[in-house]
């Protein structure tokens, strides 16, 4: 029993290395990407922005994601604190991001982009909740049929007493 207490705590060591891992390898992806002169995409203007305008959602809708993997393992946390700090951290960085690209040349830090950023965050946010709620419905469907297997064998088991 002990050996295999001793194996799920390395188990779990090891998720939470791999996930604040993943989360410190996409900022650093996020930062190579601002700290670009200027980025490849759509020759029409108007796909250029919906290319562009797309990637800053997506990047951060990723990096909320990535951060709730990483505070869930903080077991004391219940799950809307865990989505709390994921989007706080999410806008935090885009926040830092918007301002690192202010230094760059041939890039501006504007409102705007931090605008999408944070759509992309809250995008992640609905996402997860919704997850999260459909994995507790399936749950409590799974703890009832328990409960009822329970109850059903404590009756057999009463009435051969």
């Amino acid at each position: 029993m002990h050996v295999l207490r001793s194996l799920l705590t390395k188990m779990a060591d090891h998720r939470v290395l791999i996930d604040w891992t993943l989360v410190i390898l996409w900022m650093c992806f996020i930062f190579f990407l601002s700290n670009q002169s200027t980025l490849p995409g759509p020759y029409e203007p108007f796909w250029n922005v919906v290319f562009k305008k797309s990637a800053h959602m997506f990047v951060y809708a990723v990096l909320t994601i990535l951060y709730t993997r990483a505070y869930r393992h903080l077991r004391t946390i219940a799950f809307p604190f865990i989505i709390l700090g994921a989007i706080l951290s999410s806008l935090l960085f885009a926040s830092l991001d918007e301002y690192h690209q202010s230094f760059i040349p041939g890039r501006t830090a504007t409102v705007r982009d931090l605008g999408f950023d944070a759509i992309g965050t809250f995008g992640a946010t609905y996402i997860l909740i919704k997850k999260k709620k459909t994995i507790l419905k399936n749950v409590t469907h799974n703890e009832l049929r328990v409960c009822q297997k329970v109850h059903s064998s404590f009756i057999v088991h009463e009435d051969k007493n």
